[in-house]
């Protein structure tokens, strides 16, 4: 039914469910021997048979359809992604022949999704990742459309519908994944209690394959951040103790299957669930989690973004030349940095950001303070392979080196291979504050050195924040984040006083307004790290002043 004016569609209790806190109940100290040893199981809401879910499966096994797909597969003419799009689209030109219908007529017919703005639309997003991603998703679904358009035109007329066109192409891709899951479809059991399992290391392991589709009917359950959803979703296949055909535990593999391995679907399903502790009322909405997605995210997959996301990331760049223009030094610092487990480019979260639907604020807002300072180190510690001077990159490439020689006789020999250290230690500047005064001079003079990389690594990290700040509220951007701010508060007061409220706006709006709460944050991330960043660079040139007057007063006084 309705989920409200311009959210489409939703799934909806019709009678009252509660799902049991974990933990014993409340009669066990009464009767202690009832039910011990047996775990609760979860409360199932609704549940759709995996066999019914659209995956490349579905589309080989198509009766009419199939042959044809098992071959472009074989001949590596589609991936699996592509596979199902291509099917959704064709199944929707089959129009009431086909046995997906009912659910299709269901579907929405536009989206707000950046692919689908116009250029007045994608302006609202200039100065953004997100504005060049969008081009260049843009671009590849051109190139895929361009390698796709004939042979489906061939395919339609086989099946006496319309030749698909362009608007199908964007149809089916824009469907696809605003309502496509991983699936991880186990051999026997729960996914949830064998991905549980593999993360523990046990030694009863369940082999566990991922397909990639979408199961009608879940798609339509909503996303809701707060309150917490309700629901959660699993797969569930028939309990077996044969596996393959012998007794004992399975393949310790939790990746997908070898090729042509496939579970069989019979009595396997997709159950929606209650979370512990969660109750529901009649007419209730059924929400669930997209996952911890950050704005950037949102946007480009669903259509919408949050207000005060506790998810949301700034990305950023290192300015790389084009790799045809890379020289011996640019492929020895790149070396450098896959070595160190590093990527040239950085997700920053808020650095003051607590996440508010934690249970323990307190917590929470040490774990995400520890969470933005890792980010942070990240970030100076790819920066740094970027400043090094040259002599220091042959020091660090020469150590390189012997390090992968041990890890090339550590594998020769089965020994397990240790993962390459941080090039640099993390500089705790008040803990070297602390220990000041009782610093020699070779002492200082070594902290000074690593310091003074720092300062260089501190001063391009700003530099960079400064560009993005200036690509997002500059010329070239969409404004202050002050008009910005005054432009949300204006669409959010005309919203609540519209009568069917601020999701009853025309798509153009509500595109505006996604766009506008996306690009608020990214203007907040940037100005925060970039005051943090100023502060940080601040406190380390205090203490570097400090620690060469030290120097130089120990060195005249030994003199």
């Amino acid at each position: 039914m309705p989920a409200g004016p311009g959210a489409g569609l939703g799934l909806f209790g019709t009678v009252a469910a509660s799902a049991p806190r974990p933990g014993s109940p409340w009669w066990s100290w009464l009767w202690p021997w009832r039910g011990a040893g047996e775990p609760r199981q979860p409360t199932t809401l609704a549940s759709f048979p995996l066999a019914a879910a659209i995956t490349v499966r579905t589309a080989c096994e198509d009766p009419v359809l199939g042959p044809q797909f098992s071959w472009m597969l074989d001949k590596q003419l589609l991936d699996e992604r592509t596979a199902v799009m291509v099917y959704l689209l064709l199944e929707r030109l089959r129009g009431d022949g086909s046995r997906f219908a009912p659910w299709i007529r269901n579907l929405p017919t536009s989206f707000d999704v950046p692919v689908t703005f116009s250029e007045q639309e994608l302006a609202a997003l200039r100065g953004t990742t997100l504005h060049g991603a969008t081009a260049a998703v843009t671009r590849r679904m051109r190139e895929t459309w361009s390698r796709l358009e004939a042979p489906l035109a061939a395919v339609a007329r086989e099946l006496g519908v319309r030749a698909p066109a362009w608007d199908d192409w964007v149809w089916a891709y824009c469907v696809y994944w605003s309502r496509g899951q991983s699936l991880p479809v186990p051999e026997s059991g729960s996914a949830s209690s064998a991905l549980v399992e593999h993360s523990s290391n046990g030694g009863n392991k369940v082999p566990i394959q991922i397909l990639e589709g979408l199961v009608p009917g879940l798609d339509f359950c909503n996303h809701r951040l707060q309150p917490p959803p309700q629901c959660w979703w699993d797969v569930v296949s028939p309990e077996h103790s044969k596996r393959n055909g012998a007794e004992g535990p399975a393949s310790t593999s939790a990746s997908a299957a070898p090729a042509g391995l496939t579970p069989s679907f019979t009595g396997s399903a997709v159950r929606l669930q209650l979370h512990a502790g969660a109750r529901l009322r009649p007419g209730d909405e059924l929400f669930i989690s997209y996952g911890d997605k950050s704005n950037e995210e949102l946007l480009m997959l669903y259509g919408f973004a949050l207000e005060h996301n506790p998810h949301d990331h700034l990305m950023m760049f290192c300015p790389l030349p084009p790799k045809a223009e890379w020289d011996d030094v640019m492929h020895a610092r790149m070396e450098l940095l896959h070595a160190y487990g590093l990527r040239p480019q950085f997700f920053l979260p808020h650095p003051d950001q607590v996440a508010s639907s934690q249970p323990e604020p307190a917590a929470a807002k040490g774990r995400a303070a520890a969470a933005a300072t890792r980010k942070g180190n990240e970030v100076l510690d790819t920066l740094e392979v970027f400043v090094l001077n040259f002599q220091e990159l042959a020091v660090r490439s020469k150590v390189l080196q012997a390090k992968m020689e041990e890890r090339r006789a550590a594998r020769a020999s089965g020994l397990p291979l240790a993962a390459a250290s941080q090039h640099s230690p993390v500089l705790q500047l008040s803990g070297l504050r602390g220990r000041l005064e009782k610093m020699g001079v070779a002492e200082l003079r070594h902290f000074l050195n690593a310091m003074g990389l720092r300062m260089a690594t501190l001063t391009t990290f700003i530099r960079l924040l400064e560009l993005k700040v200036l690509d997002l509220e500059g010329a070239e951007g969409t404004g202050t984040l002050e008009e910005d701010e005054r432009l949300l508060r204006a669409m959010n007061s005309a919203g609540a006083g519209a009568a069917e409220g601020p999701a009853a706006a025309a798509p153009s709006e509500r595109r505006l307004r996604a766009a506008l709460v996306y690009r608020i944050g990214q203007k907040q991330l940037a100005r925060a790290w970039l005051v943090r960043a100023k502060g940080e660079l601040a406190n380390l040139l205090a203490l570097m002043r400090d620690m060469q007057s030290r120097q130089d007063a120990l060195e005249r006084a030994s003199q």
